[in-house]
């Protein structure tokens, strides 16, 4: 290689399509995820191109300056006044012309396999798992029935469906079966602990899933037990072999009595409740 290739090689910034936004209720954490992102990756050599997916999953190509100053309801709203999305073929087209992508969108869309499988199909490379997997993982239900296949431990769980009439019963069935006093419902396919709600008795059970199902959470609920212990979180990674490489554990340290669990407050919003051990 001459030199005036290698220098020009080096005066290349790597470009990397950062996507945001998306039609989930997590979208506004994504938005948090992409800000992130670009405080961590952007550099004189690397450059954040983001993409930004409204709520009917149409993309936009925005600013830095656009992805800081405004929340989900803005983007929306101004997007819609001032730009056009971009056709399928111009976003392929740009998502081409970036060295990878990255998807950081939450929830459905993001991380069940949609985007993914978009992605694959166009031949794009990008960051992350595969639509597969994403799929499999995303369903709680179906991530630990495919867990427990596989040879691992998982928790007993039941599966609750919005029109069902027998929902009372699978409740009342599943604390008496379990002998359980504390369970945990949740919607079966969401993230950031949105809808997720610690109950101590079957009618308060049924209470909560009757709660996601007229919020449209989902039109599936789970219910199982409540995990004593301590609770960690850890990384997996997968190495150029292939092989799976699992990150430095944290312990998230906080107290459970009272019905409290790690949710979305604790989560993202600034509180004295939470402590992080890394390593743990």
């Amino acid at each position: 290689m001459s030199k005036t290739i290698f220098r020009k090689n080096l005066q290349k910034k790597f470009r990397i399509a950062l996507l945001t936004g998306g039609p989930s209720l997590e979208r506004g954490i994504s938005l948090n995820s992409a800000r992130s992102v670009l405080d961590h990756l952007g550099s004189e050599n690397i450059e954040i191109v983001p993409i930004y997916f409204d709520q009917k999953k149409r993309a936009y190509k925005i600013s830095r300056a656009e992805l800081y100053s405004n929340n989900p309801s803005d983007f929306d709203f101004k997007l819609a006044q001032k730009f056009s999305p971009l056709s399928e073929k111009s976003l392929v087209k740009l998502l081409k012309s970036v060295d990878i992508v990255m998807p950081a969108m939450h929830g459905s869309f993001g991380e069940d396999g949609q985007i993914q499988s978009f992605l694959e199909k166009k031949e794009i490379s990008f960051i992350g798992s595969g639509s597969n997997a994403c799929k499999i993982a995303f369903d709680k239900y179906k991530a630990n029935q495919t867990l427990n296949e596989k040879g691992f431990f998982t928790l007993p769980s039941s599966l609750l469906k919005i029109y069902s009439k027998d929902n009372k019963k699978i409740v009342e069935d599943f604390f008496r079966n379990n002998k359980i006093t504390r369970a945990i419902v949740k919607p079966a396919t969401s993230g950031s602990s949105i809808g997720v709600f610690s109950v101590n008795s079957a009618p308060e059970a049924l209470e909560k899933v009757n709660f996601i199902f007229s919020k449209r959470m989902d039109t599936r609920a789970i219910l199982e037990p409540f995990a004593e212990g301590k609770e960690f979180t850890v990384i997996i990674l997968q190495n150029k072999l292939g092989l799976p490489v699992a990150l430095i554990p944290s312990e998230i340290e906080l107290a459970y009595h009272e019905g409290k669990i790690f949710d979305f407050r604790k989560k993202y919003l600034p509180t004295n409740q939470v402590k992080y051990h890394c390593p743990a």
